[in-house]
């Protein structure tokens, strides 16, 4: 949704903070990737479960 109404936004942030549009833009984007960063972070920590390493023992 951010990025099918990213020209808005920008406007938005660029009347909201007096930023040029150039620089609202790139605000977003980078909004955009942290946003995007932190929804993937589970799939990043979730590890792997290793069964048997030793006996009796799992990792």
């Amino acid at each position: 949704m951010l990025e099918d109404n990213a020209h808005h936004i920008a406007q938005l942030i660029g009347q909201e903070y007096g930023k040029i549009s150039h620089d609202a833009a790139g605000e977003l984007q980078r909004g955009i990737e942290n946003i995007e960063f932190a929804c993937g972070a589970p799939q990043l920590l979730k590890g792997v479960h290793s069964r048997n390493v030793e006996p009796g023992i799992d990792s």
